[in-house]
């Protein structure tokens, strides 16, 4: 009999997952504020920019949770215990994807037209979340497929 059932390792996905926001959270927001200090003329300051980042960790955290819970399914051979540099890697590389992400779709300049005639008014904030749940999600495959560190354990003579 296989304990927990369908939903086996939900726990270890949501702490894995709380340890990246954590992580993504302190190193978006000083990322955030100096990118408002520098395209502050553009009729944006770096305070809503903070603010824009923590609400985005509204959407991140869910889509982190399935993320691990997935890559916990399919590569649960390669844990997180005992390493929590994946975190950290994943949380400083979601910061800098996401607004890397977000700098290359509004570089487009425009949202694609099937998602605004399906969508309506919903395409322009729908499509920029899911640019950054896609580059969080990245910066989290990223982690789970890096190899472990090599434990250096003295020699017994």
């Amino acid at each position: 009999m296989i304990v927990g059932g369908a939903w086996r390792g939900l726990s270890r996905a949501i702490s894995q997952s709380l340890s990246f926001i954590w992580i993504y959270t302190i190193a978006g927001v000083p990322l955030s504020f100096v990118i408002g200090v520098l395209f502050a003329g553009r009729n944006i300051g770096p305070g809503p920019l903070v603010l824009l980042h923590l609400f985005v960790i509204l959407v991140v955290l869910p889509a982190a949770i399935v993320g691990n819970l997935l890559a916990l399914r399919v590569l649960g051979w390669r844990s997180w215990r005992n390493e929590r540099w994946r975190a950290r890697t994943a949380g400083v590389a979601a910061a800098v994807l996401v607004w890397a992400g977000l700098f290359l779709a509004g570089g487009m300049g425009a949202v694609p037209e099937p998602l605004i005639a399906t969508l309506g008014g919903l395409a322009f904030p729908l499509f920029f979340l899911a640019v950054v749940v896609t580059c969080s999600n990245i910066a989290l495959l990223v982690a789970w497929l890096l190899p472990p560190r090599k434990r250096w354990t003295p020699r017994s003579r």
